[in-house]
């Protein structure tokens, strides 16, 4: 059984005129970067897009490239991220298996999986909003900009107009928007509602969804019914549109609002674009603003974070401590606002039925727990109940304010897990299987047809089927998960017809791919695609030879050729060459063939050297011309009743 493992962002972080928040430049990407999607993952590491390129940042601030070769397009699917092509990547997320997910202003949403390759998995590259109830590779998109991923593995896109749902077999649907561009609806369902150019998405702890509507100048919501309302903002719009800081956050004004975050506590953080300013909306529905002065620039590090200077603040994440973290687009950097607050540190998982101690910096809190049917705390000591996820809470005030932190546990009874890797490998050469749960014993059931090191690396002995295990004990007890794999080799059986006429041809065929024909004698020869020709009577051998892991190795296949007679030619009375006149005008030939001979019905075939025909009619007069305009330059072959008669030359 595979551990189960949520990530939720959060920290309850208040900013009041008692306290300051020191802003600082977490990641400096240049003036000309302009950075504006951003995601976090459960280890505090921050994903984001710059440049037709996607980075990630460790905590300590590491900068990799992940995916895009800073050269707009879309190019790339199924090899590695980082050989792609983005036009304009503007949203970005990661789910809690490490997947990472960009939405792309081409029309589509792309995904890096874990070993670093990428795919399409929504969007067409046409613009529009169809393809609702079908998969989300057929649909068509209207500019995605923002996107989200939930704790069940559901995928949400922000667009134009609307925002889109792919749910785990990959069908889209909308849950948000008419694809009218406009402000209704607040009060109805969703769906009935127009947004207008949805650049953030984000998700709260109970299911609730938050939308920046930027040019709505308004953060809508949609509950867990499908209603849709206005969550902050009064729709004042326009440059410098400021106004309502210490009241209710539906009264405010914004000036473009383009990013949206939310943590465990119910807490809003808001990117309010054209103003140059991040407004918090707390639980009470109170809006304040926690950095920028308004006026746009770039100052103000090492400093409070309400003086310093933003240029265009587009998204926003907050991470496990309640650090802010902020693209700040036109200047190029990405910034960060501090919470002094602790994180939870331990293990991060527990059996049921035992037990682990969890620790905080800070004293003096309160610990909590979302579900006592799954684990229950005091202390700082888990105790696991049953299998599932709960979430381990520490409340404290200090000089952040009252802050939560947040740690996940995952309660689980101790198993095996589950074996992955390639199920098959040849004698002599090996494969590594890998298995979740850390720990373990690698063994085989049967080690004359295969063995397998410590540290799961299986080596083919025979040919045959073994079972691999993987032994896992712990004070939950012991299990066992059982991998079965299939040794070989690469020989493959040929198929086909063994005997043909001299001047005809059989097809052979062989199960292996990527193999090489050749014939062993002059008896017979044989083609790239296995297409074999009778050359003279007797017995000639066709040889497949295939290269791969298992090395070289070859089928053979013997075939019987004949003398040409009225069977080969299913009936019709083969001929020989001194009945037929052959006349090619001009030769090298360019345009037409004639052909004449003393008897009036023939079949007639023309081949290139790959053997395959171009040309095939029957000839019912004494003389034919043949058009051969639209044939390549090359050789080809003339045959009269499967016989080759002769070979010219097209040169233009």
């Amino acid at each position: 059984m595979k551990k189960i493992l949520t990530i939720l962002l959060s920290v309850s972080c208040y900013i009041s005129s008692a306290q300051t928040s020191i802003i600082s430049t977490f990641v400096n990407l240049g003036m000309f970067s302009e950075p504006y999607g951003i995601a976090i993952d459960g280890t505090g590491n921050i994903y984001f897009t710059s440049a037709d390129q996607v980075f990630k940042a460790t905590s300590s601030g590491v900068v990799t490239l992940i995916a895009g070769t800073g050269t707009g397009g879309f190019s790339g699917d199924g090899g590695p991220a980082t050989a792609a092509e983005f036009l304009v990547p503007t949203g970005v997320a990661v789910d809690g298996s490490g997947n990472v997910y960009i939405a792309e202003r081409n029309q589509r949403v792309r995904k890096v999986n874990t070993s670093g390759i990428i795919t399409t998995i929504a969007g067409t590259g046409t613009i529009g909003t169809s393809g609702d109830g079908g998969p989300a590779t057929l649909a068509t998109l209207d500019y995605p900009e923002s996107v989200a991923v939930d704790g069940a593995g559901n995928i949400y896109i922000g667009c134009n107009t609307v925002v889109r749902k792919i749910d785990v077999s990959g069908i889209i649907s909308t849950i948000a928007g008419t694809g009218t561009i406009g402000y209704t609806g607040d009060g109805g369902p969703a769906t009935l509602a127009q947004v207008d150019e949805a650049t953030g998405i984000a998700i709260d702890g109970s299911g609730n969804f938050f939308i920046a509507d930027r040019m709505n100048s308004r953060i809508r919501k949609i509950n867990t019914s499908g209603i849709i309302t206005t969550f902050a903002g009064s729709g004042t719009i326009g440059v410098g549109a400021f106004g309502g800081d210490g009241g209710p956050a539906t009264a405010a004004m914004f000036s473009g609002t383009t990013g949206v975050a939310v943590d465990g506590s119910g807490n809003i953080i808001i990117t309010d674009e054209g103003n140059s300013r991040i407004r918090e909306v707390n639980s009470s529905g109170i809006i304040t603003t926690i950095a920028g002065s308004g006026t746009g620039g770039f100052y103000g590090d090492g400093g409070a974070a309400t003086a310093a200077g933003l240029f265009v603040p587009w998204g926003t994440v907050i991470d496990a401590v309640g650090n802010i973290y902020i693209t700040d687009a036109e200047n190029g950097r990405i910034r960060k606002i501090n919470c002094n607050t602790a994180p939870i540190t331990g293990a991060s998982t527990v059996c049921a039925g035992s037990a682990t101690v969890l620790t905080d910096l800070y004293s003096g809190g309160t610990w909590t727990t979302s579900g006592s049917d799954i684990a229950t705390v005091s202390g700082g000591t888990v105790n696991g109940v049953s299998q599932g996820v709960d979430t381990i809470f520490y409340t404290t005030t200090n000089v952040c304010g009252t802050a939560t932190a947040i740690k996940i546990d995952t309660v689980y009874p101790s198993s095996a897990g589950t074996v992955n890797g390639t199920d098959s490998v040849c004698i002599g050469y090996t494969v590594t299987l890998s298995d979740a749960v850390t720990g373990g014993v690698w063994s085989s059931t049967n080690t004359s047809i295969a063995t397998v090191s410590s540290a799961g690396v299986v080596t083919g002995v025979s040919a045959g089927l073994d079972i691999i295990k993987y032994t896992v004990s712990d004070v939950c007890g012991t299990y066992n998960a059982l991998f079965p794999i299939n040794i070989t080799t690469s020989s493959g059986t040929i198929a086909g017809s063994d005997s043909v006429c001299v001047g005809y041809t059989v097809a052979l065929t062989d199960p292996a791919a990527g193999g090489v024909w050749s014939s062993v004698s002059g008896v017979v020869s044989v083609t790239s695609l296995g297409v074999v020709t009778g050359v003279s009577v007797g017995v000639g051998i066709v040889e497949y030879t295939v290269t791969n892991a298992c090395g070289t190795n070859a089928a053979l296949f013997p075939i019987n050729v004949t003398p040409a007679n009225a069977t080969c030619a299913l009936g019709i009375v083969n001929h020989t060459e001194p009945a037929i006149k052959f006349e090619i005008f001009p030769n090298p030939a360019d345009r037409e063939l004639t052909i004449a001979f003393t008897e009036i019905i023939r079949t007639l075939t023309i081949s290139n050297l790959l053997g395959q025909v171009v040309i095939n009619q029957e000839c019912n007069s004494d003389k034919v011309r043949i058009n051969i305009e639209d044939l390549p330059k090359g050789v080809f072959f003339v045959r009269i009743n499967g016989q080759e008669v002769k070979r010219f030359l097209k040169d233009q």
